[in-house]
C-alpha cells in the first residue's frame, strides 16, 4: 500500500526534524507510544509519542537485546 499524507505517521515529523542535525553514521529512531494508543490495537497512532533518536555504537550495540 502506498502512503500519503493521510496514512502518513504524524510522529514521523518529529523523527525527520530530529534527524537533520544528525551526523554520518547508523542510528535508531525510537518511537515511545502512550499506553492507550490505538496503534497497540492495530489502529492508527492516535497519541503524541516521545521520539528519541540513538546512535547505534560499533558492532550494532545500542542497548537494544
Amino acid at each position: 500500500m502506498k502512503r500519503d499524507k493521510t496514512t502518513m505517521p504524524q510522529y514521523l515529523t518529529k523523527v525527520l526534524e530530529q534527524a537533520q542535525d544528525l551526523g554520518p553514521g547508523l542510528y535508531r529512531a525510537m518511537v515511545f507510544h502512550d499506553r492507550t494508543c490505538a496503534i497497540w490495537r492495530g489502529g492508527i497512532c492516535d497519541c503524541k509519542p516521545e521520539v528519541k533518536i540513538v546512535p547505534i555504537q560499533d558492532g550494532g550495540s545500542d542497548g537494544q537485546r
